[in-house]
């Protein structure tokens, strides 16, 4: 993993700012509900001895002063006359967030401070538990522990230190770059197959282990539903064992015309998700998924910025068009059939977006055709001029 310059700051010494609300599983998305999923600013030295006796070490002057040793910089002047023993929280982070490492091995973690009663800590610890934490089809952030704090209403997230980028480079081949699209469209199936909706599918919520590997992050705005009426419900797929498949998107598909690698909306996506206002209807229609209405998430689709109510899983479909087309171009890979692919995903109704799991098919389908001489191509193989 590449190495990154941090400029450490020490922990400041004042109180949590802890969300102080009551929670209503029934109740819809409204302004205490907002709240109980608001950001937390922990006082990290107060949680200090709690994550050591769970096995995790946070950062310290004395760390900070060896990795700069270590890549032969002097170390910031922030450590100046600290205390080795001091906690040492990186400025370039979120105040929720702290480095630190796992005592028994010395793997690199980021800790999560979030409110213990929020929908991030409920969905992160259905995800990380037995048999989904173990699914090849899980592309979430590894979770080494989940430490709760009931007193203080806080709950830490105890993740794998990744890389907050989609690519540093443009892969080696077309089929290496497909192989990470792959995982980005699976992952959101398999979120999609067991009820959930991500609701801010971003390149800024992508990380890779630097091995091939990638995976979701940040919860914050995400949701999960209720299963369906039997036979009700297109978004759910056999990836969970469930086989409610009124549309299966191959007409959506069949349809699809040709268009430029380009990005709609761009102008109008909002970095405000974590200061989102939803509100979601109480109950399901019969032949379809829930409705949410005010979304802010960093790509906002056309009917949801005219107001309209929306299925919060055409959000997730409609973003991942818009990460394919980004991915496209930061690597510079020109691909028509790709392209082609995002264009029902970027329906401007979100009913007439096709399913995650019909995209995977979509996709997958579409690499079978592209040949291995393409596949093993730096630029596409596209032809285009």
């Amino acid at each position: 993993m590449p190495q990154k310059l941090r400029q450490p700051a020490l922990s400041s010494k004042s109180s949590p700012s802890v969300p102080d609300t009551s929670y209503d599983s029934d109740s819809s998305l409204d302004s205490e509900d907002e709240e109980l999923n608001s950001r937390v600013s922990p006082y990290w030295p107060r949680y200090r001895s709690s994550l050591s006796k769970r096995g995790f070490r946070l950062d310290t002057v004395r760390d900070v002063r060896a990795f700069y040793a270590n890549i032969g910089r002097a170390p910031p002047r922030s450590t100046h006359g600290a205390d080795d023993d001091a906690l040492c929280r990186d400025p370039g982070l979120p105040d929720r967030l702290f480095r630190g490492t796992r005592i028994h091995d010395g793997k690199k973690i980021i800790v999560k401070a979030v409110c213990l009663r929020s929908h991030e800590y409920a969905i992160i610890r259905y995800l990380s538990s037995p048999p989904l934490r173990d699914n090849r089809l899980n592309h979430t952030i590894p979770v080494l522990d989940l430490v709760p704090v009931p007193d203080d209403d806080i709950g830490f997230i105890v993740m794998e230190e990744w890389t907050r980028q989609l690519m540093h480079t443009t892969p080696c081949s077309l089929r290496s770059f497909l192989r990470t699209l792959r995982q980005c469209i699976e992952g959101i199936a398999f979120l999609h197959a067991n009820y959930i909706a991500h609701l801010d599918i971003s390149i800024h919520n992508l990380l890779t282990d630097d091995n091939g590997r990638y995976a979701y992050i940040d919860f914050e705005c995400s949701r999960r539903f209720p299963p369906p009426p039997p036979s009700s419900y297109m978004y759910a797929s056999t990836a969970s064992g469930h086989h409610h498949s009124q549309s299966s998107g191959r007409d959506v598909y069949s349809r699809a015309p040709s268009q430029t690698n380009s990005i709609p909306n761009m102008s109008r996506a909002s970095s405000s998700s974590s200061n989102s206002s939803m509100s979601t209807s109480s109950s399901r229609s019969n032949s379809g998924p829930p409705r949410i209405r005010g979304y802010r998430g960093t790509e906002v689709p056309p009917d949801v910025e005219r107001g309209a109510d929306s299925c919060p899983f055409a959000i997730d479909v409609w973003a991942l068009g818009i990460l394919i087309l980004r991915a496209c171009q930061m690597t510079g890979y020109e691909v028509p059939e790709l392209t082609a692919l995002t264009v029902p995903m970027l329906a401007e109704v979100s009913d007439a977006r096709p399913p995650a799991r019909a995209v995977l098919a979509a996709f997958d389908k579409m690499v079978s055709r592209l040949g291995d001489t393409r596949l093993g191509s730096k630029d596409g193989g596209c032809a285009c001029g």
